[in-house]
């Protein structure tokens, strides 16, 4: 609904009453986990690859738009993030070992699987962050 008024305090006049729907627009460079949730999969897990990784390998998540986990990387080998347990799409990759731009394949046609990530080549605890707003990733030793 809408008032307006004029000068001289003139009496209001009214609009009539609109229904309306608002989506508010997230504004991010890369699609963020549809399921809101990630997980870590690859050689350089533990599981190894699959599309069902355990709960030890689920990120933390920060914001709609943050995601981090602290895992043990050995050198020499490659993972990806997942969203949907049981599936391999929407995925998450790169290719740069301490970070870089978030490649990406929410399943769609046409699209393909993004590169393996590479392990550091010091092996040991590292922090992941993955920021969709940004379309970025970091890897931190810790």
């Amino acid at each position: 609904r809408l008032k307006s008024t004029l000068v001289n305090n003139a009496a209001p006049l009214f609009s009539n009453v609109l229904k309306m729907k608002v989506t508010p627009y997230l504004d991010v460079a890369v699609p963020i986990p549809p399921t809101g949730e990630l997980f870590v999969t690859g050689s350089a897990m533990p599981s190894d690859w699959t599309n069902s990784p355990p709960a030890s390998q689920k990120f933390t998540k920060v914001s709609n738009t943050e995601y981090t986990i602290t895992v043990a990387l050995a050198s020499g080998k490659e993972y990806k993030f997942l969203t949907t347990p049981g599936s391999w799409q929407p995925q998450y990759g790169g290719t740069q070992a301490l970070g870089g731009d978030l490649g990406f394949n929410m399943g769609l046609p046409g699209q393909s699987d993004p590169g393996g990530i590479p392990t550091p080549a010091e092996a040991g605890n590292y922090k992941i962050t993955v920021n969709f707003k940004t379309g970025k990733y970091t890897v931190v030793k810790q």
